[in-house]
């Protein structure tokens, strides 16, 4: 059952446009912009947001990981 419906940090459109984006350095800045605008977001999460948003190597690993942190926001996936 999901917990909210508010999209969290990064909304689907945010993804689905940083999966049509084919600069790596460029899908990063939009991600990192998006978790800077999350005001509700805890301090905690836009942290491990942004360590994940550092590590991704690709823009697959970067969309992935949004969608991970999507779908954890929802109650549909733990991200440990």
């Amino acid at each position: 059952m999901a917990r909210t419906k508010e999209p969290g940090i990064f909304t689907m459109d945010l993804i689905t446009k940083v999966t049509q984006t084919r600069d790596l350095v460029a899908a990063k800045q939009l991600a990192v912009a998006a978790i800077d605008a999350a005001e509700t977001a805890r301090s905690e999460n836009k942290e491990r947001a942004r360590t994940m948003v550092r590590q991704s190597a690709t823009i697959n690993q970067l969309a992935i990981g949004m969608s991970n942190f999507s779908l954890s926001f929802q109650g549909y996936k733990v991200i440990r």
